[in-house]
């Protein structure tokens, strides 16, 4: 097995998952939920889920006290079957919120790296990655709330690499009769990647947008979500743009189909899924198809409780 063939599962890992192009540490930016994942990978919404990695403000709109959650991605490809973790709990107490999480993508290992002529100086190699992330919101009004999020990931390829990553942002939530709203900004990315001693600043990113909910029966809702995420240059780095967009439907506060897309930096994805609630239990799926032939398509599957 040659650096040829490692280099090739990291543009995959790149591609599959985030859709990433030239930015180290691409988990930092993986998929972290069924919903999300199923409307174009939407960050800015009010969506119920891995808060501390999407939009933190959202857990003080959405009246629960403590949340958690459970979140595996499974990414086929022609070799093996990747797998992503995620897990994260979300705890409000008044005006503030607090945020803990963390992911793990296992992309298997391979054998026999830098074997000689003669079998000489083989050796395994795992591929692996994770993230740490704390959060913290505050409602600073009725209608605005800020929030911080602070990260340390980790990359292990042929050598390891980590990034320690910061996002400040806010969000106003509003009302019009039937239809209620959320818009918002958010500062990321702002931080350093370190590889074999040598620091290099991340791309920060800004993201800008939010949702639009509105009744169409007693017992149904539409929910429309935006994203625009533009990555400034930086030393090694490109400007690069992003747009996701997502739509979804409950009825009866129980069950729930969603669609979506995400486009920009050559790789168009088209998503859906699903989701039934029970109580306090939300279980959810999805599914994403790429429409690039270098693009593979990816599964996810969560299940979410909340008081």
């Amino acid at each position: 097995m040659n650096k040829g063939i490692v280099k090739t599962i990291v543009l995959l890992f790149l591609s599959v998952i985030t859709h990433a192009q030239n930015r180290p540490i691409a988990l930092i930016e993986a998929p972290v939920s069924p919903v999300s994942m199923s409307m174009g990978q939407v960050s800015m919404s009010r969506a119920a889920e891995g808060y501390v990695f999407l939009n933190p403000s959202a857990m003080l709109a959405s009246g629960k006290h403590i949340s958690a959650d459970y979140n595996i991605g499974f990414l086929p490809t022609d070799e093996s079957t990747m797998t992503l973790h995620t897990a994260s709990v979300a705890y409000r107490y008044k005006n503030s919120a607090f945020f803990i999480g963390g992911r793990y993508f296992d992309m298997g290992s391979i054998d026999g790296f830098g074997q000689g002529e003669f079998n000489e100086g083989a050796r395994k190699i795992d591929l692996q990655a994770n993230t740490v992330n704390i959060g913290y919101a505050y409602q600073w009004t009725g209608a605005l709330a800020v929030y911080s999020k602070v990260g340390m990931a980790s990359e292990k390829m042929i050598h390891t690499g980590r990034a320690y990553h910061l996002a400040l942002g806010a969000f106003y939530t509003g009302g019009l009769d039937n239809l209620q709203y959320s818009i918002g900004a958010e500062i990321g990315n702002i931080g350093q990647y370190v590889y074999r001693d040598v620091s290099k600043q991340l791309s920060p990113k800004l993201s800008l947008g939010g949702d639009i909910s509105m009744p169409t029966t007693s017992t149904q809702k539409i929910t429309l979500a935006m994203d625009y995420s533009a990555y400034f240059a930086t030393s090694g780095y490109d400007f690069s743009q992003q747009y996701s967009l997502g739509i979804d439907y409950s009825f009866y506060n129980r069950y729930a189909v969603r669609v979506g897309g995400l486009f920009g930096q050559g790789n168009d994805a088209l998503s859906t899924g699903f989701g039934i609630s029970y109580q306090s239990f939300t279980l959810n799926a999805a599914a994403r198809f790429g429409l690039e032939s270098t693009i593979y398509n990816s599964y996810m599957l969560g299940l979410s409780y909340a008081i």
